[in-house]
């Protein structure tokens, strides 16, 4: 019985010993993984005090630059007005004048194209343009706007086209739509038939289309 218990004992120690290197192994990888994470957060600390002193250096820095700044433009207002206080009458007196020529020249510029534009528009009002169609061309003759003054020159030169054909067609007699007794007047065309003015197309399409208002 003694012999049992001592057996027993030893193969328990046995295996004790046994499992103690293996927990060891294992407690050292342990410590070996947390070793490089203490190792990145001592990195990152020490990255953030550089970070920190980085931009304590730059504020350094402006405070420097903005000191300086502020004192050179105390310098310089100091400066202007020691100079003003320093011109005399006639320099003053210089100065306004010139001002004064400045705003001459000007309102002499000013009064200048108004006239142009004036006698412009005259010109071409004796050419048979509208007032309206005077001052935008005169405008832009004044302005050296070329384009402007083409698209208008085209404007007037269709309106006056047009304004010439309703004049031929108003001036023409109605003998064209016929002729005697067959003269075929506004009138009469109004009181046609339809069968009538279907016969009136077919020989006088022209007359047909002035009686009802498609051409002028």
């Amino acid at each position: 019985m003694r012999e049992k218990e001592l057996l027993t004992y030893n193969l328990q120690k046995f295996a004790e010993d046994e499992q103690k290197p293996e927990e060891t192994k294992k407690s050292e990888e342990s410590k070996q993984a947390e070793k490089p994470k203490e190792e990145v957060k001592e990195k990152k600390e020490e990255k953030s005090e550089l970070s920190s002193g980085d931009i304590q250096k730059l504020m350094n820095d402006y405070a420097k630059l903005k000191r300086a700044f502020d004192k050179t433009s105390s310098e310089l207002a100091e400066t202007k007005k020691s100079l003003k206080e320093k011109m005399t009458e006639q320099e003053i007196a210089s100065q306004e004048k010139a001002e004064a020529e400045a705003k001459r020249e000007e309102e002499f510029e000013f009064y200048k194209r108004k006239d142009k534009i004036h006698e412009t528009e005259k010109a071409y009002l004796k050419l048979g343009y509208t007032a309206d169609e005077a001052e935008r061309i005169a405008v832009a003759e004044a302005d050296n706007d070329f384009e402007t003054r083409t698209k208008i020159m085209k404007e007037v030169e269709d309106r006056k086209v047009k304004e010439l054909e309703a004049k031929f067609y108003a001036d023409r007699p109605d003998v064209n739509a016929g002729s005697g007794s067959d003269v075929v007047t506004k009138e009469k065309f109004d009181q046609m038939s339809l069968v009538e003015k279907s016969k009136l197309r077919a020989s006088d399409p022209e007359a047909y289309e002035r009686f009802i208002g498609r051409k002028a």
